[in-house]
């Protein structure tokens, strides 16, 4: 049974377009995939969950340049030398977060914005589309609970809103 939920889970994540930073994981995927654990009746192949342009283990600083432009693409008013906000550890811990709470919401979008203060502390949480009451929960405990590479504006730590973005289908 566990198995089972783990894997819904999985598919729940898959079956959409995961998008950080406000979208910055394209829905044409790219070449960071989570692959299911077992393949389905009659193949040997395991499939493909979820792809990405961008890296979800790597923190921000560590992301290739094309990664961090993909990144920063969702984020048109920062100037050249600013960032935005991202979670510390990367992506992998935040879908953890998800996985274990959720099994299978409502199809359709979650967007939600986190601010996050200079010391990289999450703040508050704003729902700007979600599917159901129970996706946003999930999604919000699990952006509340991480820790945050703060914004940089002008060189400096400063707070900004980090937008992650789902498409459930």
């Amino acid at each position: 049974m566990k198995r089972a939920m783990k894997i819904a889970a999985w598919r729940v994540l898959a079956a959409g377009a995961i998008a950080l930073a406000g979208a910055q994981l394209a829905a044409a995927g790219g070449p960071y995939v989570i692959r299911d654990d077992y393949p389905a009746a009659g193949s040997n192949i395991n499939r493909a969950l979820l792809s990405s342009g961008v890296s979800f283990d790597k923190r921000y600083a560590d992301l290739a340049a094309d990664e961090q432009a993909l990144v920063r693409s969702k984020y048109p008013a920062l100037a050249a030398g600013d960032e935005p906000p991202y979670p510390k550890d990367g992506l992998t811990p935040v879908i953890r977060v998800m996985v274990h709470r959720q099994d299978r919401p409502d199809p359709g979008r979650v967007d939600v914005g986190v601010r996050v203060d200079p010391e990289g502390r999450a703040q508050s949480v704003a729902v700007y589309a979600t599917p159901d009451p129970e996706t946003a929960k999930v999604v919000a405990y699990a952006l509340m609970g991480s820790d945050y590479k703060p914004a940089k504006c002008a060189g400096q730590a400063c707070a900004g809103e980090y937008r992650f973005d789902f498409e459930f289908r």
